[in-house]
């Protein structure tokens, strides 16, 4: 995860499940000191579909680069 964070998607810290509140993991990202100094400053999103989600990532992943990028 830090990798990808840190290559990638360096502005966002993308979080995703069905069954934890988002409340509960903005309280753990708070309250975690190790994240403090992380090497960007990202902001936090956090999915409420990921299935979804996981699918349109899938879908750019394979149409980037070609006319019908997302």
């Amino acid at each position: 995860m830090v990798s990808y964070n840190i290559a990638l998607a360096p502005d966002y810290f993308v979080l995703a499940s069905n069954g934890v509140p988002q409340a509960t993991f903005e309280a753990a990202i708070k309250e975690n000191a190790a994240l403090h100094y992380h090497p960007n400053q990202f902001k936090t999103q956090y999915v409420h579909d990921f299935e979804g989600a996981m699918l349109v990532g899938l879908r750019w992943l394979i149409l980037r680069a070609t006319p019908y990028t997302l």
